[in-house]
């Protein structure tokens, strides 16, 4: 964002405050050791709309008084806009969030000199909210399930990787298949839409917080379990295949198996998901199966 234009025979602080009143993003000018000179009617109307207690927006205003929060965010942009305001650098620029939850907003912050007496740093805010919730929107597509909002194969092996950084990573693999194996079924979220989301919403339901789930091709559920061994993996386990028969066996014509495995650091995650999803075995029971492996 390029500085506000001055009239020509402007060189007053009054004529840039004038200046700057009149723009529709949002600024902050700021003296030489960092006072603030100026908050234009953009960034006053702002503050005053988000403030939730009698000094928010004053901090908000002042980039260098916010600093005293405490929070990284508020020291990383005082220290960026101290460089400009001690000619270590031209202009500054950072992203930052304000407020929490679904009332949080974006922007993007722009220090930079300007040629002035009396003005130390220009301070742009621009509301950059509805790009970056599209660049969310985008990351969660590509990196979810579009029927169960659960994480996709590409998610899973990148958690994967990240757990087993600290160590051992239990998984159970939930497989939902035809009950008669002579006679194979291909789910598919039309036909099958309300089995596959109960699925994942059971599986959510029955591990622990920390786990991380996922769907890995159209009939298969996975839950990684950092820090379990062997025998946590397999009770961690039980709840699944007990809660799946008791709540989706209505569906007479689909069962759901279960297998477990341990990955360990510097297994490779693709290769541990493959072994993870990729056989059955019998179960005693006939229905459900719950086989240790690794």
């Amino acid at each position: 964002m390029s500085a506000p234009t001055l009239p020509t025979d402007a060189s007053s602080l009054e004529a840039l405050r004038t200046a700057v009143d009149a723009m529709g993003e949002q600024v902050t000018l700021l003296g030489p050791g960092g006072r603030v000179l100026h908050v234009n009617r953009a960034r006053r109307a702002s503050e005053q709309a988000d403030a939730d207690d009698a000094d928010r927006g004053r901090h908000d205003q002042d980039p260098l008084s916010s600093a005293a929060s405490g929070d990284a965010q508020s020291r990383a942009i005082a220290a960026g806009v101290r460089s400009v305001l001690s000619g270590e650098r031209d202009t500054f620029e950072v992203e930052y969030s304000r407020g929490r939850g679904r009332a949080v907003r974006w922007f993007h912050l722009r220090a930079s000199t300007i040629g002035v007496d009396g003005v130390g740093a220009v301070v742009v805010h621009t509301d950059v909210t509805r790009r970056r919730e599209a660049e969310r929107a985008q990351h969660h597509r590509a990196d979810r399930d579009g029927l169960t909002g659960l994480a996709n194969r590409r998610l899973l092996a990148h958690r994967l990787e990240e757990l087993l950084v600290d160590g051992p990573v239990g998984l159970i693999s939930l497989h939902v298949h035809a009950t008669d194996p002579s006679r194979p079924i291909h789910l598919t979220g039309d036909r099958d839409g309300d089995v596959l989301q109960e699925t994942a919403h059971l599986v959510e339901q029955l591990v622990a917080e920390d786990a991380v789930t996922g769907r890995h091709g159209a009939d298969r559920f996975v839950v990684l379990l950092p820090g379990v061994e062997d025998d946590a993996v397999r009770r961690a386990a039980l709840p699944l295949s007990a809660g799946w028969h008791a709540r989706l066996r209505r569906r007479h014509d689909l069962t759901a198996s279960i297998e477990t495995l341990v990955a360990h650091p510097g297994d490779d995650a693709h290769e541990v998901l493959d072994r993870a999803t990729g056989g059955e075995h019998a179960g005693a029971d006939g229905t459900a199966v719950l086989a240790a492996r690794g």
